[in-house]
């Protein structure tokens, strides 16, 4: 019985019924096909049907969920429930794939095996090549005479192939006596290899970093990474220096919520050379006279954030150092300075010192914020490096507490007026020396008043003052001392601005797009007189100098509005942007020039320098610059110049410029340009003028290859007498 028709589901349902129940054979040139149990579609463009067997041929497709397969042929047996399929066949098991020459699978246990296939697993990407690929379970797999790669399979740059494998997917795959090659060439032999096919964070090595240096020898660092669960990880750092021996390292991260969240990091090394008189150049550094055994050296670092009761946040930031040069010695890797100070602030917004400060900054916060006012406690102390370690100098001042209540610039009832209010508690703590309790309030008044169609004044007045109560160290000779002091500010602000609207865009069919500029020009003169606070002691920080200044700003700016629209009818988004800006100010110092003796008038420094301040920030560069001209010198003093250039094609350049009279004077620039589609150049510069000393340069390389990534970097370090060259690989499928 033969049909030349294309039937419907529900007919051929009909005749497949007629046949089984009467042991016949059909052949049927169909598209669609459907069995209900189990239930399975086929599409086919030649179906044989038999009561208890169905052949099909001619770009079939098998769909039962959760899997699906494509082949030349196929044949069903109902009996066995097993499939067959042959010529060039394909399996989908969700997001895996697996091809070869013949399929054999049982339908309700999904078991099976192919001959002469690949496995490929989408997210790593990763493909998986045996003579024999067994699948075990729902998600396990054996493969024979294997090779692994995250390349192309046909002609991979790199692989690695064994006896067999066991995987799970989702999960971890171990390798048995792995050979990896590059271009087919053996480079590396391993009696076993573990690596994860997940999606999601997954518990293994790392990828190592590698380096030689001549303080530290060649360096080999390992990395594992361990899931400890949903909302909590850690990676362990094994460190091996050829000279210096073995640093173990810890970075312990949670991330429970958007708010709630910590990093610690520690790293331990029992240093093998000693700073002696004899070796300081060589394994010291010579900006101070003080030797270090180095016998224990470390580095602690840790971030929290945590919600509190009543809508209140704690912030901690903690960083101790063992010595000076701890960070100047060990400053590259995984838990070096730039690489730890990247990923804290990717994860808390917040800083740390630099590598050169031996001030370590340390604080826990809780601050509760309310929609005008805020109220926070605050403990903070600051690490001196060169005093916890060689008991030298004095301690620093510790701050513990400060507890601080500041309400912002609101209404007083119905008036045109602006009040404001500050006040502030801090228990200050000096090792061997004082103490001191200090207590500040301030609290103001502010009238704006528009008085002509182009000046805007704005008068206000503030009142300051504070309690102080002295106790010396035990030690000491000297008394307590308890003292107040007090100070008012008067402040007088004329503002005035000229500005014009300039507008730019088109409008497309689907999408309008406008631009406007506003161009301003705004006149600011201040007037501010503060009264002297009679403090001879200097106990209050917090207050300021006698001062009587008229202070001017003269700025000139543009301003981009951006609006856009999906379609006319839609509500427009506007962005605002700062395109250019050039400012100068300054200021005349009427006490300056009231006090001034007549014998000295031409030292009378009673006019500031001029300030000017520049930025272009266009759509691929930003340009800085800022400087400091005397007027009596009629010279620049100071000033600081960056360019900044990113054409979001893979160029970026980077140049920075600073000169302070007789101090400083140096230049600094980083560039990274795309060569070619898969080479990339890195290079920095670091240049003392002042001094005519190249204090760092580095030239590096970072090469994307289809299916791995590989990173170089040398870098000659003259502010820490370091030379080093580093190399870092990332391989797609098995990398994290």
């Amino acid at each position: 019985m033969k049909y030349n028709q294309i039937f419907s589901a529900p007919k051929i349902m009909i005749i497949v019924i007629f046949i089984w129940g009467w042991g016949l054979t059909a052949s049927v040139n169909a598209q669609f096909f459907e069995i209900s149990s189990p239930k399975m579609r086929l599409w086919a463009d030649h179906i044989v049907l038999d009561r208890n067997t169905i052949e099909a041929r001619g770009d079939v497709y098998i769909r039962q969920n959760p899997y699906s397969i494509y082949a030349g042929y196929i044949h069903i047996d109902l009996n066995t429930k097993k499939i067959i399929a042959e010529r060039s066949v394909l399996a989908q098991f969700e997001n895996t794939f697996i091809s070869g020459n013949r399929l054999v699978l049982n339908i309700n246990t999904q078991i099976g095996t192919i001959e002469q296939g690949t496995l490929f697993y989408e997210p790593g990407p990763l493909y998986i090549k045996g003579n024999l690929i067994e699948k075990t379970g729902e998600d396990t797999y054996y493969v024979d005479n294997v090779l692994v790669t995250g390349c192309d399979i046909c002609d991979p740059d790199w692989s690695i192939s064994g006896n067999d494998v066991h995987l799970t997917i989702d999960g971890y795959a171990w390798l048995w006596h792995g050979k990896m090659s590059v271009k087919n060439v053996p480079v590396f032999y391993t009696p076993f290899f573990i690596f994860p096919v997940k999606q999601d964070r997954q518990t293994g090595l790392l990828f190592p970093f590698v380096e030689h240096s001549t303080r530290k020898g060649f360096l080999y660092q390992q990395p594992f990474y361990w899931v400890i669960g949903k909302s909590y990880d850690a990676t362990f750092y094994s460190t091996f220096m050829e000279k210096r021996g073995v640093m173990n390292g810890l970075e312990f991260r949670y991330n429970i919520s958007r708010q709630c969240k910590g990093t610690v990091m520690i790293d331990d090394l029992a240093d093998r050379q000693q700073d002696t008189i004899e070796t300081q150049s060589k394994w010291g550094y010579t900006n101070d006279d003080y030797l270090r055994m180095n016998t224990n050296r470390y580095w602690f670092r840790m971030k929290m954030d945590h919600p509190l009761p009543f809508q209140t946040m704690l912030h901690m930031d903690f960083d101790r150092v063992s010595d000076p040069d701890y960070l100047k010695t060990f400053d590259t890797g995984y838990t070096g300075l730039d690489k730890s100070r990247k990923n804290l602030f990717n994860r808390h917004h917040r800083d740390i010192d630099d590598a050169d400060e031996t001030f370590r900054f340390n604080r826990m916060m809780m601050i509760r914020t309310f929609q005008e006012s805020r109220i926070y406690g605050e403990f903070q102390w600051f690490d001196d490096l060169y005093h916890h370690k060689q008991d030298q100098n004095d301690s620093p001042i510790q701050q513990l507490p400060i507890v601080r209540f500041s309400k912002i610039q609101s209404p007083l009832w119905h008036l045109p007026i602006f009040f404001d209010l500050d006040s502030l508690y801090a228990y200050e703590y000096q090792k061997e020396l004082e103490k001191r309790h200090q207590l500040y309030m301030s609290s103001g008044l502010t009238l704006p008043l528009d008085i002509f169609p182009y000046f805007f004044l704005e008068q206000s007045f503030q009142w300051k003052g504070g309690y102080a109560h002295r106790s010396p160290h035990t030690t000491t000779a000297s008394l307590s001392h308890a003292s107040t002091a007090q100070q008012n500010t008067f402040k007088t602000c004329i503002t005035s601005e000229i500005y014009k609207i300039y507008s730019f865009g088109s409008n497309h069919a689907k999408t309008e797009s406008n631009k406007e500029y506003k161009h301003s020009i705004r006149l600011v003169t201040t007037y501010t007189h503060i009264s002297d606070p009679k403090d001879s002691l200097n106990q209050f920080r917090l207050l300021n100098e006698e001062t009587s200044k008229i202070n001017w700003l003269l700025s000139n700016t543009w301003t981009q509005k951006i609006e856009k629209k999906q379609t006319r009818s839609a509500s427009s988004i506007a962005a605002y942007q700062q395109r250019v800006k050039l400012a100068l100010s300054g200021d005349y110092d009427i006490l300056e020039d009231k006090n001034k003796n007549v014998s000295d008038q031409n030292d009378s420094r009673a006019l500031s320098p001029i300030e000017v301040d520049f930025f272009w920030h266009a759509d691929v560069f930003s340009f800085n610059a800022d400087a400091l001209w005397s007027i009596y010198d009629e010279e620049f003093i100071q000033y600081h110049m960056s360019l900044s250039v990113d054409d979001r094609d893979e160029k970026q350049l980077k140049i920075h410029y600073q000169y302070c009279e007789d101090k400083n004077e140096s230049m600094d620039a980083e560039i990274s340009a795309q060569l070619v589609s898969k080479l990339k150049l890195l290079a920095a510069y670091k240049h003392d003028i002042l001094n005519d000393q190249r204090v760092q340069h580095g030239l590096g390389f970072e090469y994307k290859g289809p299916c791995w990534r590989l990173n170089g970097m040398f870098n000659d370090n003259a502010d820490t007498d370091d030379r080093s060259v580093s190399v870092m690989i990332h391989l797609d499928g098995i990398s994290n």
